[in-house]
């Protein structure tokens, strides 16, 4: 049935009335969330941004041309590098900070805090290249402590294929502190199996390092000998005195 422009509009009409408050109140929704996720999107650029430019003056007052830092500069870094930290502490940025403020807290030899830096950064969630370089520098800090234990923790965990090296490479460090030199020798050996094309330059280091605890546990292995025989001569003379008497 053909209806007229005016039944057309009555239901029209009739429909706007049921429909037409949902309609503008969806519509309203759809621009504020778009509206709203561009003004999202726009903030999280500029706190990017700021983040960066504030980083990038951190890495200028740290590494500067002539290498060497005084504690001038090391005092202003600490100050740069905490007020990345604590303003853009959600970026990539503000967390790489805290790798910073630990390096200072141990270029200053305050280890407590550069222990406090860097198991406060592993409580956030970070990406793999963060947790796990955070993770190699505590254990270096720990065992620098004299918490071996502590260190080897935090080496004795699946990494992925990128940090097995250098994962292998500290636990044989904090192993050589403990005077553990085979267990030690073995990591150095897990670490040189694991270089990648990249960390190249580490394996003559690390090759040294597997040297001196071969060379240190060869001559504890000799002193034992030594030690052994004078007992054995001393044992004899001691005897023959008992049957010459």
């Amino acid at each position: 049935m053909v209806q007229t422009e005016e039944e057309q509009l009555a239901l029209f009409r009739r429909w706007w009335e049921e429909n037409g408050r949902a309609l503008v109140v969806g519509v309203v929704l759809a621009v504020g969330v778009f509206f709203g996720w561009e003004s999202w999107q726009g903030h999280q650029q500029n706190q990017s941004e700021s983040a960066s430019e504030l980083y990038t003056e951190l890495m200028e007052q740290m590494f500067t041309e002539q290498g060497a830092v005084d504690t001038t500069q090391l005092d202003q870094s600490r100050e740069t590098a905490e007020m990345l930290r604590d303003d853009y502490g959600s970026t990539f940025y503000g967390q790489s900070a805290s790798l910073m403020l630990a390096k200072i807290a141990v270029e200053q030899n305050d280890l407590p805090r550069a222990q406090q830096e860097l198991e406060m950064l592993l409580q956030k969630n970070l990406d793999d290249t963060l947790r796990y370089t955070a993770k190699l520098r505590l254990a270096r800090v720990l065992s620098a402590t004299g918490e071996y234990e502590k260190a080897l923790a935090q080496t004795r965990e699946d990494v992925p294929q990128a940090f097995v090296a250098a994962f292998a490479e500290v636990r044989g460090d904090v192993l050589a502190l403990q005077g553990h030199k085979m267990e030690a020798r073995k990591a150095y050996q897990e670490a040189i199996d694991n270089l990648s094309d990249v960390q190249g330059n580490r394996l003559d280091m690390i090759k040294l390092k597997m040297d001196e605890q071969a060379r240190l546990q060869v001559a504890e292995q000799s002193e034992d000998e030594a030690v052994n025989e004078a007992a054995g001569e001393a044992a004899i003379e001691t005897s023959n005195e008992k049957e010459e008497g």
